[in-house]
């Protein structure tokens, strides 16, 4: 990154809080809005690593900052993320955005977001390895991050073993456990549930907004391509 470029962003930025682009308008900014502090700070260090003068020493005070500021407002948002000019976050407070994300113009951020924190449909791995993976993200956002485990029948047959698991993974730090099982006749978006029957039936009408939003879902996130879970092993011969 250029320093011209550092100074277009934080323009860019800057105009999206109503404010012009001169020094004073930016010191009221800067004193005004976290958000707009947030991202200053982020923008500086995206700069002083990429030059040679600045990356030791000077980059990792602001990088020291930028910590600080991430940990008090509960926003994580790395330099390296692709964001792109005129970023607004309002309320910046439990924001998480992964950082292989990409964030393109003109984009608004506000409180309770969070961009690529559960795994890809079709991209799950095995159960216990999957909640190690998402559990240490949801203590960054209060809501909980509804994580979708999709099992295969047979989990019926084995109650406690899902038990278990449920505890298990509510005690590795998830706030929120969602089961989903194969051939069960609804499909899990995040929040709702639809029945698949109905989703099938949409170009001919639904009864619910639900139906037609789910089945828009189901395309849009490649939700059948989630991984099925073998069923837990017995609780009774894990133990032997």
């Amino acid at each position: 990154m250029t320093f011209r470029e550092l100074r277009h962003r934080i323009a860019a930025d800057q105009h999206r809080y109503d404010a012009g682009t001169g020094w004073r308008d930016f010191t009221r900014q800067w004193l005004k809005e976290s958000g707009f502090r947030f991202t200053v700070l982020m923008r500086l260090c995206a700069f002083l690593r990429s030059q040679p003068l600045t990356r030791y020493g000077v980059y990792h005070f602001f990088l020291w900052l930028h910590r600080r500021m991430q940990v008090r407002y509960g926003t994580y948002i790395e330099f390296s993320t692709q964001v792109g000019p005129g970023l607004y976050v309002g309320h910046a407070n439990s924001i998480v955005i992964n950082t292989r994300s990409v964030i393109g113009a003109n984009c608004t951020l506000s409180h309770g977001v969070t961009a690529g924190a559960r795994v890809p449909p079709g991209a799950e791995p095995a159960l216990y390895e999957h909640i190690r993976a998402v559990a240490p993200n949801h203590r960054h956002v209060p809501a909980g991050i509804s994580d979708v485990m999709r099992f295969e029948p047979t989990v019926e047959q084995n109650p406690d073993a899902a038990v278990a698991v449920l505890r298990g993974a509510l005690g590795s730090g998830m706030r929120d456990f969602t089961f989903d099982v194969v051939g069960n006749g609804f499909v899990r978006i995040t929040g709702y549930l639809v029945r698949e029957r109905d989703v099938a039936r949409v170009d001919e009408g639904a009864r619910h907004s639900s139906t037609v939003l789910g089945a828009a879902a189901i395309g849009n996130q490649h939700l059948r391509d989630r991984v099925p879970k073998p069923a837990p092993v017995p609780v009774e011969a894990s133990d032997r």
